[in-house]
């Protein structure tokens, strides 16, 4: 059964892609060809759209599930709780509490943080830097 957001639209998609090599709370996007980790060091490599989530759960090496909206249980995370996280421009499938502004990347909230085990996962619409 899948959950939907109001729109109609999935929240999670149960995904096989072999030796993905992902992790819970990993920063990913379908890069048409298959799901990739994120990041924010450029428009293409952050991604658009619905096709960007992050990773709640991983069944095994070639199955994972992706969450497009909602929470997503990463025990001790370690960022500060009320925070908004972004794509992290330097490491694919980070995310980091510090806004990019170097020239080129991409300014992209994924998720805020709920608590110190929880992220609740609401992907905006990026904004390269000029």
């Amino acid at each position: 059964m899948a959950i939907f957001r109001i729109d109609g639209a999935p929240k999670t998609r149960a995904v096989n892609q072999v030796a993905h090599g992902f992790a819970v709370a990993d920063a990913i996007r379908n890069s048409g060809a298959g799901w990739v980790k994120a990041q924010a060091d450029s428009v293409s490599n952050a991604g658009h759209g619905w096709e960007t989530g992050l990773v709640s759960a991983v069944a095994d090496v070639d199955n994972f599930t992706v969450r497009f909206d909602g929470p997503v249980t990463s025990a001790a995370h370690g960022f500060t709780s009320g925070k908004e996280l972004f794509l992290d421009p330097s490491t694919a499938g980070d995310l980091t509490e510090t806004e990019p502004s170097a020239s080129g990347q991409v300014s992209r909230v994924f998720a805020t943080v709920v608590d110190g085990n929880t992220l609740n996962v609401g992907v905006k619409t990026g904004i390269e830097i000029p």
